[in-house]
């Protein structure tokens, strides 16, 4: 699990907490129950196969699985963060190429991901000047780059080995994204319809959705990235 979806469970997990707490929500808004139900099953689906993915970390093949992670985490921030700049100038190519989520990362070969990353770095080299204001800084790119040719030096494996990480890492992937779905699509929309009436508890239920220690992107960059 990456730091970004560890942030991200406790955000899960804090909203949980919420709707347990305030039981009066199952009668000013009792279609909330279902999304709640969901998530919480999700949640729990997510610890089961953190606790995969990281018996797989912890064997022999370690190494290359702690690597990978390690590239996605900044690979996503770096990428994420060149999507918003690119996207809001109009640059359709550089947004394609950035416009990535760990999901679509983790089905990539071990030569695609390093291939994308190298296009990744030269554009962000390429483009450094203006991306500092989208958080993105040389220091960065550099730690990329370094995270890049360690995952490199770990990625001489059999091709049986790679498929096994690939859907052991989108099994778990996938369950962030349908977590997010839940929130996004159900419970933030359904919380909306009490924004008026029950203020205290929506600006609560907005409170606990916020992802904490999102790294060094600035306001108004986060803004603009969705979940």
């Amino acid at each position: 699990m990456t730091h970004t979806e560890e942030n991200k469970l406790t955000m899960y997990e804090a909203v949980l907490s919420l709707m347990s707490s305030r039981k009066e929500f199952k009668t000013s808004l009792p279609a909330l129950e279902k999304p709640m139900w969901e998530l919480k099953h999700i949640t729990k689906d997510i610890k089961t196969e953190e606790t995969n993915w990281t018996s797989y970390k912890n064997g022999e093949k370690s190494e290359l699985a702690l690597a990978e992670d390690n590239l996605l985490e900044t690979l996503l921030h770096i990428g994420q963060s060149m999507a918003v700049f690119a996207k809001l100038n109009g640059l359709n190519d550089l947004y394609d190429l950035c416009n990535i989520n760990i999901s679509s990362l983790a089905l990539l070969s071990d030569i695609e991901l390093i291939n994308k990353t190298n296009i990744i770095v030269e554009k962000a080299n390429d483009n450094l000047s203006s991306l500092k204001e989208y958080g993105i800084t040389a220091k960065q790119i550099t730690d990329l780059n370094s995270r890049l040719n360690y995952f490199k030096t770990n990625s001489l494996v059999p091709e049986t080995d790679h498929q096994e990480r690939v859907v052991k890492r989108w099994n778990l992937s996938s369950l962030f994204e349908k977590a997010d779905g839940v929130l996004v699509e159900e419970m933030d929309n359904l919380m909306e319809t009490i924004r008026d009436n029950k203020p205290d508890f929506y600006n609560e239920y907005k409170n606990k959705r916020q992802i904490r220690e999102i790294g060094q992107l600035n306001k108004s960059i986060i803004k603009n990235l969705q979940i």
